[in-house]
């Protein structure tokens, strides 16, 4: 009997993920106004009532990818600060990670870039929230590299850590809104390269 019932937990958060995929394509692609429940259904290959079983609104639906994506992206960087030998190393793999991330889910690193800086969704706190989360580990590695004398002393470390992102995504939409694929590690150092000289890290 368990068996058939951890079976049936399984089949149900394939299909759930199954929705999630097809809305974070639906949604990146025509954008969350555009989007409809019975386009994300349709991607899914599901019916609409399937849907509504899994998710209370399109609204609902959308928080749940957005947070989804971001959760997995600071997991990654959480993962490289504990493994990089030094700051630079550590700030370089999470610019890689990053850059990685927006181009191999392009759909959803336009739905991210869409709504970060909205203030009007029922997901602004969430994203506020993963934003924080961003900022506290690159924060950390700048406080860290001011500690061993690799980063220069005088910056403000929580407005540094708002233009380290913004580099990166400003760039990367850049690519985005043209349609353009570039390469990732040429991408990533050209990043590196400008944000090591604004802050010094070595």
């Amino acid at each position: 009997m368990g068996i058939i019932k951890g079976k049936g937990r399984a089949k149900s958060e394939a299909t759930r993920q199954a929705l999630l995929s097809a809305a974070v394509k639906v949604i990146g692609t025509k954008g969350y106004t555009a989007a409809t429940v019975d386009t994300i259904a349709e991607e899914a290959g599901v019916s609409k009532g399937v849907v509504y079983y899994y998710f209370k609104t399109k609204a609902d639906i959308a928080t749940q990818v957005l947070l989804a994506v971001l959760d997995q992206l600071i997991a990654r960087f959480e993962a490289d600060v504990d493994t990089a030998q030094s700051p630079h190393d550590a700030m370089s793999a999470i610019i890689h990670d990053f850059a990685r991330s927006i181009f191999d889910n392009r759909e959803a690193a336009r739905f991210v870039l869409n709504e970060l800086w909205r203030q009007d969704r029922l997901w602004s706190d969430e994203m506020r929230t993963a934003e924080e989360r961003l900022s506290v580990i690159i924060v950390g590695l700048l406080r860290r590299g001011i500690e061993e004398g690799s980063v220069r002393a005088d910056l403000n470390l929580e407005f540094t850590a708002a233009a380290v992102t913004g580099t990166v995504l400003m760039t990367a939409q850049y690519y985005l809104l043209r349609n353009e694929s570039p390469d990732v590690n040429v991408f990533s150092q050209l990043c590196i390269d400008h944000i090591e000289h604004a802050v010094q890290l070595r």
